[in-house]
């Protein structure tokens, strides 16, 4: 009975350690290059698999952990584990933050690509109006007159009028 006992143990210790976390043994940074993230979707590739990544570590500390209560030198073991995941995130983070940062700058450069074609549109939009504007007082409307129909916004529908005109 006892040696079932036994087995029975030795069998249920060896299943727990087939479900074990096993880390990539090729570096973060060797999978996902810096130089590497060129495009939208490898960056957005580089932060999922970081996310998975610390997923990862952190399960595996974990479960060394566990294995380091087993040991007589607890806290070294401990320790151990401890500053071997603070290298592999930190190693991680590096990369991590060339991807954010290259995310960063097309969205900043799509904001700024954005602004300047509605300065642009403004521009137009306003040397337009001016021309009208000149147009009116060459044919005698007076302008106290334009300065009304200006705040009533009349210009933006006649200039909606042109532009279905021109189409």
């Amino acid at each position: 009975m006892r040696q079932k006992l036994i087995i029975f143990i030795l069998l249920a210790g060896l299943s727990s350690a087939s479900y074990a976390v096993e880390l990539n043994p090729v570096p973060f940074s060797e999978r996902f290059p810096p130089q590497s993230i060129t495009s939208e979707a490898i960056a957005d590739e580089v932060i999922e698999a970081y996310k998975k990544e610390l997923k990862d570590l952190d399960a595996w500390k974990e479960q060394e952990d566990k294995l380091c209560y087993r040991k007589f030198f607890v806290n070294s073991c401990l320790i151990d584990n401890s500053r071997f995941v603070r290298e592999k995130k930190v190693e991680a983070k590096s990369v991590w933050l060339t991807a954010r940062d290259f995310l960063r700058v097309k969205k900043s450069n799509e904001a700024r690509t954005a602004r300047l074609a509605k300065e642009e549109q403004r521009k137009e939009w306003d040397k337009w109006l001016d021309n009208l504007k000149e147009e009116m007082i060459d044919k005698g409307i007076s302008k106290k007159t334009i300065k009304r129909a200006y705040k009533d916004d009349y210009f933006h529908e006649v200039k909606e009028v042109v532009i279905q005109d021109k189409k």
